[in-house]
């Protein structure tokens, strides 16, 4: 059987490796999938065109070279983690808010994409933050986690899923997947810009 091996995918999948083995303890979460990757790749070689252009974005903004500079987990494994409770004023979000209100999301969407019937996700968006339990590594841990859970569903999807309407809201998975790439980019630009005024 041939196959028209798509390169920015490869390219995609080769980066993801090479950077995750330097992001330990982070890369215990990141290897496997490139190796389930590969097999539904040539699984699906011919089919799944939408959706592997959403996983690949996905990977591009974790852990590749995303058009707009460097990726979330460069980006956060650069914060500095005494820095992250802090905020400028008493209405202002501090990193460590903003890392678990990113998590909220990625949370939301594998429990939609898994038909969970979970619904209390309003009242943790903004999640009040215990320091003996959301630390930063946590944090990082957990939205890695939920980024690769979310790419293994989507390994076993088609592209069907994306014309799916989201239980519980007025759009469908098309929407949400790239909206939860825009939402991880607009808030890692707010980390990485408090960041830098707090050095």
């Amino acid at each position: 059987m041939r196959y028209d091996l798509n390169i920015n995918w490869l390219q995609t999948n080769i980066q993801y490796l090479k950077v995750s083995v330097n992001l330990i303890p982070h890369s215990s979460y990141l290897i496997p999938f490139l190796a389930q990757d590969v097999h539904n790749y040539f699984k699906f070689s011919n089919m799944n065109t939408e959706l592997r252009k959403i996983i690949i974005c996905m990977k591009e903004v974790l852990l590749g070279e995303p058009w707009y500079g460097k990726p979330v987990l460069t980006i956060l494994n650069e914060v500095n983690p005494e820095i992250v409770f802090k905020k400028f004023h008493e209405k202002s979000h501090s990193i460590i808010d903003l890392i678990y209100h990113m998590v909220t999301w990625l949370e939301f969407t594998r429990q939609r994409l898994e038909k969970d019937q979970f619904l209390d996700h309003q009242a943790l968006e903004w999640r009040e933050t215990n320091p003996a339990m959301h630390t930063w590594s946590n944090g990082i841990s957990q939205f890695t986690a939920e980024t690769n859970k979310i790419i293994e569903i989507l390994n076993n999807a088609t592209d069907e899923l994306l014309q799916e309407k989201v239980d519980y809201r007025e759009y469908n998975f098309e929407y949400l997947l790239n909206g939860l790439i825009q939402h991880n980019i607009y808030h890692l630009g707010q980390i990485a810009y408090i960041n830098k005024l707090f050095l």
